[in-house]
């Protein structure tokens, strides 16, 4: 893949996590205050998990703040977990392999560090590719190796995450309490197991949700829009009409799909298992020719 293809590749990703299914919200509480919930984006920068078995996240902001966040993979409904699976992006196991890409070394001492951005340099005069690579600890380094660039890029667009903030103030009716901190916000990521709870909680049917999904995803379009234009009153013919008809249409096609990935995963193994098992099968049989040749020239 050129070089120019990661790059747009990480950014079109990076628009599509500002858009996907989250919108800025404002609550009343009961004291009057407001608790306002805005989308903001972060990079994964590691893995955490707790002696209850449990996992958390680090995600660095664009402020550089570094918040962690529980990571919970499991859904009260069956069905949500199935769509999850088939339809969600990234998680822990994504995170973990991308991470080992980004991690560099910056010292003769094999101390690391990883990397949360590429900047591409060209000398004026030679018209040399260069890269800087941002660090999380701070500072940066400077690479020629364009392979090694090429992982990274593709390692930042699986690493870079949305999340949703939330905030709670008086809404400006009450001054500020001198020496008072105000309350902290808290960060909930973004992810399309919980977006799909959310539209069935809010009354969309999983059979609808499946042809939304898969419609965004062969169409290219963002959930959130399709799922506006249904919710506003666009039949599902239409939507078919103007982004193409997708080719899962319930909930069965997603389980068909599903197994039938697990079982082609199942066979590849297997097949590597049988190559693996004949190898010493074919080496002992050249031997024996060996011992052959040697009788003979006794």
């Amino acid at each position: 893949m050129k070089r120019s293809q990661i790059i747009g590749l990480v950014l079109a990703i990076t628009l599509a996590l500002s858009s996907v299914g989250v919108v800025w919200a404002q609550d009343t509480p009961p004291d009057g205050g407001t608790t306002d919930t805005l989308p903001v984006d972060g990079t994964v920068i590691g893995i955490n998990t707790l002696p209850d078995g449990s996992m958390t996240v680090d995600v660095l902001l664009a402020d550089d703040t570094i918040v962690t966040i529980p990571v919970d993979d499991s859904y009260d409904h069956p069905i949500v977990a199935l769509l999850a699976e088939y339809f969600g992006g990234a998680g822990v196991e994504e995170w973990s392999a991308a991470l080992v890409d980004l991690t560099v070394e910056i010292d003769e001492f094999g101390n690391t560090d990883t990397v949360i951005g590429v900047n591409e340099v060209i000398d004026p005069l030679t018209g040399e590719v260069t890269w800087t690579l941002d660090l999380a600890g701070g500072g940066t380094l400077s690479t020629s190796d364009a392979e090694q660039v090429e992982r990274i890029l593709a390692a930042l667009a699986v690493v870079n995450v949305g999340l949703n903030t939330t905030t709670t103030g008086d809404g400006g009716l009450e001054p500020p309490v001198p020496g008072e901190e105000p309350p902290a916000p808290t960060y909930e990521l973004v992810t399309v197991g919980g977006q799909i709870q959310a539209y069935h909680d809010d009354g969309m049917g999983f059979g609808v949700l499946t042809k939304l999904y898969a419609m965004a995803q062969e169409s290219g379009q963002p959930v959130d829009t399709l799922v506006t234009a249904f919710k506003s009153g666009m039949g599902m013919g239409q939507l078919f009409k103007e982004n193409g008809k997708p080719s899962l249409l319930g909930v069965g096609h997603v389980r068909k799909e599903l197994k039938d990935q697990q079982d082609g995963d199942a066979a590849k193994v297997n097949k590597g298992q049988a190559k693996k098992d004949a190898k010493p099968e074919k080496e002992n049989k050249g031997q024996a020719k060996g011992k052959d040749k040697n009788k003979k020239k006794k």
